[in-house]
């Protein structure tokens, strides 16, 4: 006596098979991508670093060295120190230069409705 599985036509067993692997890849890249979230590339910004001293601090922490290439996320302040330059390259290629003894924060969506009312919508700048 043949099986279910061996009375249905080599076309119906394709289709099974397919079906079944494109629900478990779409459940196990589902679960994949809810398990290890976290904030979106594109909202970080890479910080180059052209010249002397430049500092990060990223919410609740204290300002520490930046390196050149780190990358930016939101609502983190970077500071240049005298006779410093940095560039900051958001995803899209455009960019912000800041000068020496200045501190730019990074904005995320909130915060400059409440706190910069600066025209460029993504960082805030402030004269140290």
């Amino acid at each position: 006596m043949r099986s279910p599985w061996r009375r249905a036509s080599r076309k119906v067993r394709i289709a099974i098979v397919g079906t079944t692997l494109l629900a478990f890849t779409l459940v196990a890249t589902g679960a994949l991508a809810l398990l290890t979230a976290g904030p979106a590339i594109g909202a970080q910004s890479t910080l180059t670093v052209l010249a002397g001293t430049v500092a990060v601090r990223e919410a609740g922490t204290d300002f520490a060295a930046a390196a050149d290439g780190q990358l930016i996320g939101p609502r983190v302040a970077i500071r240049t120190g005298p006779d410093s330059h940095a560039v900051l390259t958001y995803v899209d290629g455009t960019t912000v230069t800041i000068e020496p003894d200045s501190e730019l924060v990074k904005g995320g969506p909130d915060l400059h409705r409440r706190r910069c009312p600066c025209a460029d919508r993504r960082s805030c700048v402030r004269a140290a």
